[in-house]
């Protein structure tokens, strides 16, 4: 099922798929007074990606700062001491939504990317946010995503 999600939502070759890895979700801490960080569902990639999924069923003010804070922590916690940069993987998040994020269209998938905004240049294989929303699912569209969607939809109204 994991596997079939996220081939739904990401553009990553084939042998991404393969070996997939359900990690320990909490992001490292540096210091004692760093902010610990828990995430819902932590996964590897068969090339060492790095992913994210998460689930807000409410809508919580800072929702965009600590999903910025999560990505950037799990790019951060695979250097460590003495370690090259070239050992960063490409680190992605994907938020499910049960509320409204972004009012500046009706799709319900944006993913965010680091781009130059004047000349659209994109920053190489970094960081990703992929944000899902449920409320505006609302028609049969025919992809898998529409049916993942669907399927949370119907499964959040369940639970509450």
């Amino acid at each position: 099922m994991l596997r079939d999600f996220l081939k739904s939502v990401l553009d990553l070759p084939a042998g991404d798929y393969k070996n997939l890895a359900v990690v320990d979700p909490n992001l490292d801490r540096e210091y004692i007074e760093d902010k610990l960080g828990i995430l819902d569902i932590k996964v590897t990639t068969g090339s060492g990606k790095v992913v994210d999924i998460e689930v807000q069923v409410r809508q919580q003010r800072s929702i965009w700062k600590r999903m910025l804070f999560y990505t950037s922590r799990m790019l951060v916690e695979q250097v460590k001491s003495g370690h090259q940069y070239d050992r960063i993987n490409r680190t992605i998040s994907i938020l499910i939504a049960d509320f409204v994020m972004i009012r500046e269209n009706d799709a319900y998938r944006n993913c965010f990317r680091l781009y130059d905004e004047k000349t659209k240049a994109r920053y190489p294989d970094s960081i990703e946010i992929n944000v899902l929303e449920l409320p505006k699912i609302h028609q049969a569209d025919g992809t898998q995503l529409g049916n993942w969607m669907r399927f949370f939809r119907q499964r959040q109204r369940r639970i509450l």
